[in-house]
């Protein structure tokens, strides 16, 4: 695909899953395309995300009233500023990226089209993990399920990262099968560099000598870090096991609390955010995701490329990547029970940990390439 004009959209520049995955794409789009990346939440902006997109040469352009919450008049004023946004750039694609923003995103695009018969706006939606299966109040759930089904319409074609997802989705009647295409999330090899065990340890602080379970999870509660901290309590009778998080967020006060009055001051540490954490991975023995809802984890997979056991919920589509005893462990969800009994049995047996990690970084090569996801997603916009 050359010479179209794209706006990728996403809610917020909070670095996440979503974040990164609209970078990959606009980098490697913009070598032949003219490429916009839009974000809101101005007053919430990570800094991170905006140094990345201008090390890639990706402009990057704010709207003031895309936001995360459900507030009727700002919504509008956010779908009058996305129909003005595309009305300016008059873009061949917008690949939108996150609930509220495919909400506006989608209906400011489709009255645009109404207008512009000619120079129709090809409207994508990626779900990285629909909000609808999210551990939240009944009547939220169904206010998001009502949000993605009434948008819906408005969308020419909805990418999921994960079978699951799109299961979920057809099941709940947001689209029909033929509307939704799954797409997994990819990454290269030969974009990773690995610290060896030792230095990673020494840059992060951490004894040499103790055995270290490790996750890398924005603070939200999606990512199950109070299960982790709760399954932290049944390793007493195990001194030599320290949980390590990296990652920071707005539930950082209550874990900090949490860890506090269980004790585990000394044996759970927070080291906050921390760039290219993923270079640090191997100094973790054992990686951990404790999620309660995912699209398609990304830390996941550099785990895996990255050759460590991991013991992970079946949350969105862990289940995708990790096959219980082949590739990992896999446990319920907010199972902080199962979770730490997960651990200590890949502890307790190191060979057969290997033989999963191994297996795990071939599945990751063989099955998660990031070039093949930017080849099938272009394949999305020229169809």
């Amino acid at each position: 695909m050359t010479g179209k004009r794209i706006i990728y959209l996403v809610t917020q520049s909070k670095y996440g899953g979503a974040q990164r995955y609209i970078l990959s794409l606009a980098e490697y789009t913009r070598q032949t395309n003219t490429v916009l990346i839009v974000v809101g939440c101005p007053d919430e902006q990570d800094q991170a995300f905006f140094q990345s997109a201008k090390a890639k040469n990706i402009d990057v352009k704010l709207l003031s009233h895309l936001q995360r919450e459900i507030d009727p008049w700002t919504n509008l004023q956010s779908i009058v500023q996305i129909y003005q946004l595309v009305s300016q750039f008059k873009p061949d694609v917008l690949h939108i990226n996150s609930s509220m923003a495919g909400f506006t995103g989608s209906i400011a695009t489709d009255i645009y089209n109404v207008f512009h018969k000619r120079n129709r706006v090809k409207i994508i939606y990626t779900a990285h993990g629909f909000v609808f299966n999210e551990p939240l109040p009944l009547l939220q759930k169904k206010f998001y399920l009502w949000l993605e089904k009434f948008s819906a319409h408005f969308k020419d074609v909805i990418i999921s990262v994960s079978d699951f997802d799109k299961i979920s989705a057809v099941r709940a009647g947001v689209a029909a099968d033929k509307k939704i295409i799954t797409i997994h999330n990819g990454i290269n090899s030969s974009d990773y560099s690995f610290r060896d065990k030792n230095s990673a340890r020494e840059k992060l602080k951490l004894p040499v000598d103790k055995i270290i379970v490790g996750t890398i999870a924005s603070h939200y509660p999606t990512k199950g870090l109070p299960y982790l901290i709760e399954a932290a309590t049944l390793f007493s009778d195990v001194p030599d096991v320290y949980f390590v998080i990296i990652g920071d967020g707005p539930e950082k006060p209550q874990l900090e609390t949490m860890i506090r009055e269980k004790g585990l001051t000394d044996r759970v540490l927070l080291l906050g955010a921390i760039p290219q954490a993923a270079s640090y991975l191997p100094a973790f023995d054992i990686f951990v995701l404790a999620s309660v809802k995912e699209g398609l984890s990304y830390t996941l997979l550099e785990a895996g490329l990255a050759q460590l056991p991991v013991v992970c919920t079946d949350a969105g589509g862990n289940g995708e990547i990790i096959t219980d005893k082949v590739t990992g462990r896999i446990v319920p969800l907010a199972d902080p029970e199962a979770l730490a009994n997960a651990i200590k049995e890949t502890l307790g047996n190191a060979p057969e940990a290997q033989k999963w990690a191994t297996a795990l970084q071939a599945h990751v090569v063989a099955n998660f390439s990031g070039q093949k996801m930017l080849e099938r997603t272009m394949a999305v916009y020229d169809r």
